[in-house]
């Protein structure tokens, strides 16, 4: 992978790749921003699964702590760093618990959950890749 170096907040942590991924230096985990449009969390599962940016297939929905390390009060528009440019105000995660499918909100860090999986204006997708990040506190096992 190559990456051009690109200013941020968090200085060098976050690297532009040739094919518009963002390396994360300090987690090892490679992001790719969806799609700027309302997505139900069927669209985000699809959209990641059917990625193959910088010829890899392991794309995923990100899991809450993984999404938690990059969402970071003040770092930029919705407290992501400026490569993670999104429109919406909500990030599908690929867990699923006993309260639905989960979502994080951007304006404050919490959790939100869908018990219908059917909403989805103010949505939107991120996929990741690399080793999972595994939270002993996760909502889901």
């Amino acid at each position: 992978m190559t990456a051009a170096r690109i200013e941020t907040s968090g200085g060098d942590r976050f690297h532009k790749t040739e094919y518009r991924s963002i390396a994360d230096a300090a987690t090892g985990l490679e992001w790719f921003v969806g799609p700027d449009r309302n997505t139900t969390v069927g669209q985000a599962r699809d959209f990641a699964a059917s990625l193959k940016a910088g010829g890899h297939q392991d794309w995923r929905l990100p899991n809450v702590r993984e999404l938690r390390t990059i969402w970071t009060p003040g770092a930029g528009p919705k407290n992501l760093p400026p490569p993670f440019a999104v429109g919406g105000e909500l990030i599908w995660t690929g867990e699923l618990s006993v309260f639905g499918y989960v979502y994080l909100r951007l304006v404050n860090g919490t959790l939100g959950f869908d018990t219908l999986a059917r909403r989805k204006h103010g949505f939107r997708a991120l996929a990741v890749r690399g080793p999972a990040l595994i939270d002993p506190y996760a909502v889901s096992p």
